[in-house]
């Protein structure tokens, strides 16, 4: 199935897009995306865009086409079908792709136009403000900062680009609407244009588009799932309570190894141990090339550390972090723990990494937002005041390791996808006693912290549920 999303700048296609493809299982094709990568390929076709663009002129409808249909030529087959967002823009585009697509036997089976008043889409796009510091977008309208005019994640000034204000806007939408009308027009002749009403709250614009998907389709291709987020049966959480299990038990024989003089290398053959015995498999060991069985990182190391040759000292704190594969599911967590007496700092770091993980695990409930959890987190961890870690965030995880949604230890409240009842999340709050910042060491994995500040790590794999989210990695 072809579909195409039109919508004005600050319409929300892009968010519909992505929640249309997750729904659905389609193949999301942003003409953004599309464009770059061809520029990036060095193939002649991408020579050519590259040269297009480095020169400030349009990409002829013919080289475009061309672009578009060498990108969907290479998705993969297993695609339930593909969103067009941002393609085409003009009314020769979407004939030259119509005629395209009818000499392979193809066609584009429906048009969604997320329609939003010129006056409600100049409020949104005038209130688009960036950080000065690390660039982090914000609206004043749908995501406003915590603190007015300061980033939520660096503090850093918020400032409005030019080409975001209300006059710029009012062009950009000019531009837009001179070149989409007639657009709108030809999918409409063609009885393939449905239009949807862009001023609703999101998640009901949303809905709207899956119901107007619903009554067009026609065969089992575009099966509609619960969610964009995998929701485990009952049988798959009790598989996932056992890998939790594993997991669980694993990190007991850790922690109750971890001395003084011992080398992190000898984690190994105790995660290998504890793994063989209850039939189960490290999930980590060669993940994208990964070449240990877990991670242990030390002091200012915050997660991925490899382990090796490295001894513990006295005064040292070591993050253990073990997933394990149980017939087919998985399970993942980790612990920080001090290395004999540790100082004061350390421990309050420690007991405010644990807290917050708690905090989140308290937030993870049926019908709550993923946001609420993202920013308790967050909230608990700084009013102590340590920082969280913005590069690696927590996961979905089940027959995979990593699965939507991502689930960031920093965020807005009532933001983000709706919880519901089974799905499983890998809930880790990595907290630095100085900047959130970070960076990879030359082994291309660990990851310390940019200031050499210390780190701790805590996770817990869970259940959502009507009530407490359920703790999967426990004994």
């Amino acid at each position: 199935m072809y579909i195409i999303l039109l919508g004005a700048p600050g319409a929300g296609k892009g968010t519909q897009a992505v929640f249309l493809s997750q729904e659905l299982g389609l193949t999301h094709l942003a003409s953004g995306d599309i464009f770059r990568q061809a520029q990036n390929s060095g193939t002649p076709l991408g020579n050519m865009v590259k040269d297009y663009m480095e020169r400030g002129v349009l990409v002829p409808d013919e080289v475009a086409i061309q672009v578009v249909l060498e990108r969907l030529g290479a998705t993969s087959e297993k695609s339930a079908g593909y969103i067009l967002d941002g393609f085409p823009r003009t009314l020769g585009q979407a004939q030259a792709l119509d005629e395209a697509l009818a000499a392979k036997g193809l066609a584009i089976d429906l048009v969604l136009y997320i329609k939003v008043s010129e006056e409600e889409l100049l409020r949104r796009l005038g209130g688009r403000w960036i950080c000065r510091v690390c660039q982090a977008p914000y609206n004043l309208n749908s995501a406003p900062p915590w603190v007015a005019g300061r980033c939520d994640r660096c503090g850093g000034e918020l400032y409005q680009r030019a080409d975001d204000s209300r006059e710029t806007a009012q062009k950009r939408l000019e531009v837009y609407f001179a070149e989409t009308m007639p657009l709108i027009e030809y999918y409409t002749r063609l009885g393939k244009l449905a239009e949807i009403d862009g001023e609703q709250e999101v998640d009901v614009v949303g809905r709207s588009l899956l119901a107007t998907l619903g009554k067009f389709k026609e065969g089992p291709q575009l099966k509609v799932r619960d969610s964009g987020i995998i929701i485990k049966s009952p049988s798959e959480l009790t598989l996932m309570r056992e890998a939790g299990k594993v997991v669980a038990d694993t990190l007991a024989a850790l922690v109750r190894a971890v001395k003084p003089g011992m080398a992190t290398g000898e984690f190994e053959a105790i995660v290998v141990e504890e793994m063989a015995k209850r039939r189960a498999r490290p999930s980590f060991k060669g993940y994208h090339g990964f070449p240990a069985s877990l991670c242990v990182s030390v002091n200012e190391e915050v997660v991925h550390g490899i382990p090796g040759e490295r001894v513990l000292k006295e005064g040292d704190i070591v993050s253990l972090d073990v997933g394990a594969i149980y017939q087919g599911y998985q399970a993942d967590a980790a612990v920080t723990v001090g290395v004999g007496k540790i100082s004061t700092k350390a421990q309050a770091l420690i007991e405010a990494t644990r807290g917050a993980l708690e905090t989140g695990i308290g937030a993870a409930r049926h019908g709550c937002h993923l946001g609420d959890v993202s920013a308790v987190i967050q909230y608990y961890v700084e009013s102590r005041g340590f920082s969280v870690v913005r590069e690696y965030v927590g996961h979905g995880i089940g027959q995979d390791m990593h699965e939507e949604p991502q689930v960031p230890n920093f965020g807005v409240a009532s933001r983000g996808p709706l919880l519901r009842r089974g799905m499983t999340l890998a809930l880790e709050p990595m907290v630095n006693a100085g900047d959130w910042a970070t960076k990879v060491t030359s082994n291309g994995w660990t990851v310390v912290t940019a200031d050499g500040s210390l780190s701790a790590h805590f996770e817990h794999t869970i259940a959502i549920s009507d009530g407490e989210a359920e703790i999967l990695t426990l004994s």
